[in-house]
């Protein structure tokens, strides 16, 4: 059948602004189960519209309006032939152990944003009566009969940015939060899932609205992606249509500098089901249809995770029309027709009294700098922003970068939606030709597909997350080390220091594993457990994930101690870090603890070669003359060793051009002790920087601060506390 969509988005604010910039995606994707047929996209004030592709493969139109407005309204039309061919849920009996998944299906394991990995979903998961062991099918059944006994829908009990553990708590949500649960159910399972949104649609003869809908498609070896509908824990029939899947919904309510004081959204639907033969239908025109007028159209796409959401929770409708999105039907011959209809919207509007223009003067490089500079991970990224801003001055000092200053043009990557839009706007708007950051596991993947769909060289310093190199982006390149040589030096110091220590063999080591559930705990941790297992033959007695911005590990606590391990291996950030230490000491802090990162105090400056010697030492200097420190922090050495590497390749490069700038990667060769930090340099074909090149050093907290301990052979301290002993004995 064909289907005809006319979406509406409007916002007005109390006062005129200068600037406003918005991404949309609202037009419907071509996938199985449905065609899209033909797209026009509206804005006024009439600007210029222009698009992208996200990692979800979703089509994302963008655009600016720089002259003063005091209200932005989008049209979108789409024609959409629909033929449903997902398959049944009686279908899929695969059981395990599944195949393991490949590095694109990891995002759909991996707990972030409103799904969390919290003590309260594990223990409602333990009421699922069905083990990980049978049919998917059945595990799938039975997760969703268990959220329907527990759970009712209703509105106005939770809002967008609503988290699992608030649906936990509540009791009670509209479609969004059962879709979150039953994401949560499904992950802890290993079943990769992801979050859809769309339309259900009624006819108005069954006495319902047609209304914006959420739901999941869960990843079966041997049927891909199949469809289920936790809010009616049923399959998804000829009711509901997908329209762009995500694997989270995660992305910021519109910002801008005024206050929007009205949001509503609405879209005509109209249906069709034609009766020609496939070759008939197949040629023949979409409904016809008519512009907006004074609007330019443009192509545009539609869904993302929080499309439903916005649509549905936060839009506030007109006096006159329905909170849902208004659905009309046509009479074809004698009888209405049922139709389903895939399209979400998210739109980000960020408004400025003044632009920011700027300047390129001559003799100036300008890079653009990403990192999050609010929300959670702020405190990290402006010290990474500081570690840049050190060796910028320092590569000044030195002749700059290819015989240039340099200069930076900054980005604030609060979220993976914003990181995107971000790296977008310094490649279109700033005119950079290479972005470099983001320091988080959480914004890499998103900011590094942004710059590569803008033809941007993405030069990302920290974040270690495995997949950011492995997929097939030529202008991504990884100065760090990625998770799996964190995982790979983590168990190399337990099985080559500190087994002998314990009087133990490897093999007869218990370890247990305490991780924060990103994708950078994620990766570490299952790249040690590895390891451990295969190569040394250690014993693993626990394996504990939690969401990082938690509260309380006193749970988690009990269970290590139940389990007696000789070794905890744990990944954290900072917060949580300090949390679970100050917790499992009731409050105080104490010695012992070690660390995997870059060089502390009694690095032994002289091991390194000379001209590593000389960058160090200059690097140390400069930072203790801007911090009162006579050391680094992990986040300066971090983003001023990558930010030095980028220089001696655009040196030896001498161009900014995609390829020949890649051709002096591959090229470069420095061995260990060459750098800051006393890194070397040789990338693969992937854009990695070669683990075993990236020295690192494990720490050791004594005497109330972190010193280097190992490898021996570059410091003056060694261990203590093998095994440690009470707390109140680590003096």
């Amino acid at each position: 059948m064909f289907v005809e969509i006319e979406h509406t988005l409007s916002l007005a604010y109390d006062a005129y602004i200068r600037e406003s910039f918005l991404e949309l995606r609202m037009q419907p994707k071509t996938t199985g189960d449905q065609t899209l047929q033909s797209f026009v996209l509206a804005v006024g004030p009439p600007t210029k519209t222009s698009r992208y592709r996200d990692w979800n493969h979703n089509v994302v139109h963008h655009f600016t309006i720089v002259h003063f407005h005091d209200r932005i309204e989008v049209v979108a039309r789409s024609a959409v032939s629909t033929h449903p061919a997902a398959p049944a849920l009686a279908t899929v009996n695969d059981t395990r152990p599944y195949p393991d998944p490949p590095y694109p299906l990891l995002d759909f394991l991996a707990f972030d944003g409103p799904v969390r990995a919290s003590a309260q979903l594990r223990r409602f998961a333990q009421g699922v009566p069905v083990p990980a062991t049978a049919p998917l099918a059945e595990q799938v059944r039975a997760c969703g009969r268990h959220i329907g006994e527990h759970f009712t829908y209703r509105k106005n009990v939770t809002s967008y940015d609503s988290t699992s553990d608030d649906f936990l708590t509540a009791g009670a949500g509209v479609c969004q939060d059962f879709t979150h649960l039953m994401l949560g159910l499904l992950r802890l399972r290993q079943i990769p899932c992801r979050y859809v949104s769309g339309y259900l649609h009624i006819p108005l003869r069954d006495g319902e609205a047609a209304q914006s809908h959420a739901w999941v498609e869960f990843y079966s070896p041997s049927a891909g992606w199949v469809p289920f509908d936790p809010t009616h824990n049923r399959e998804i029939d000829a009711r509901t249509r997908p329209c762009a899947p995500r694997c989270a919904p995660r992305s910021p309510p519109p910002r801008t500098s005024r206050r929007c004081t009205r949001r509503w959204s609405r879209s005509t639907c109209r249906c069709t089901r034609r009766s020609r033969s496939a070759a008939a239908t197949g040629s023949s025109l979409p409904p016809r249809r008519s512009r907006p007028s004074s609007s330019r159209s443009s192509s545009r796409r539609a869904v993302d995770t929080r499309a439903r959401a916005v649509l549905e929770e936060v839009a506030a409708p007109r006096p006159s029309q329905s909170h849902h999105p208004e659905v009309t039907e046509r009479r074809v011959g004698m009888r209405h027709v049922k139709w389903a209809v895939v399209i979400g919207l998210v739109a980000l509007a960020i408004g400025a009294v003044g632009a920011l223009q700027a300047q390129q003067l001559s003799g100036e490089y300008k890079i653009g700098v990403l990192e999050p500079l609010t929300g959670n991970l702020a405190a990290e990224g402006k010290r990474h922003l500081e570690g840049y801003e050190i060796v910028r001055d320092l590569i000044n000092e030195r002749g700059g970068v290819m015989g240039k200053k340099l200069v930076f043009v900054v980005g604030d990557a609060v979220d993976p939606t914003v990181a995107a839009s971000e790296a977008t706007r310094l490649a279109t708007r700033e005119g950079v030709k290479i972005i470099t950051g983001t320091f988080s596991s959480t914004l890499c993947g998103a900011a590094s597909e942004a710059a590569a769909r803008q033809n941007v060289i993405y030069w990302e310093t920290s974040c270690v997350d495995p997949r950011l190199t492995k997929r097939g982006l030529k202008s991504v390149y990884r100065t760090e080390i990625d998770g799996t040589g964190f995982g790979w030096y983590n168990v190399e110091f337990i099985a080559k220091h500190l087994a002998h220590r314990l009087g133990k063999k490897t093999s007869e080591l218990r370890v247990a594993y305490l991780s924060e559930d990103s994708s950078y705990g994620q990766s570490v941790t299952e790249s040690a457990r590895q390891r451990a297992k295969a190569e040394f033959g250690m014993q693993e007695v626990a394996l504990e994930y939690y969401t990082f911005t938690t509260n309380d590990l006193t749970p988690v606590i009990l269970k290590l101690k139940n389990a007696n391990p000789d070794v905890l291996h744990h990944i954290a950030r900072n917060q949580d870090s300090i949390l679970f230490w100050r917790q499992a000491r009731e409050g105080n802090d104490g010695n012992g603890p070690f660390a995997l990162l870059e060089p502390g105090p009694g690095l032994i400056i002289e091991k390194l070669r000379p001209e590593g010697q000389a960058i160090e030492r200059a690097f140390r200097s400069a930072v203790k003359a801007r911090t009162g420190s006579d050391v680094p922090t992990g986040g300066h050495q971090l983003a001023g060793g990558g930010l030095w590497v980028l220089k001696l390749v655009l040196d030896a490069a001498k161009s900014d051009d995609p390829d020949k700038f890649r051709a002096a990667v591959m090229a470069m060769d420095l061995p260990v002790g060459s750098a800051i930090n006393g890194w070397g340099v040789k990338f693969d074909e992937t854009g990695q920087n070669s683990n075993p090149r990236v020295q690192h050093y494990m720490l050791q907290w004594q005497g109330g601060q972190l010193v280097t301990v190992w490898p021996e052979e570059f410091t003056t301290n060694r261990a203590k506390w093998i095994p440690l002993g009470a707390w109140d004995q680590r003096k």
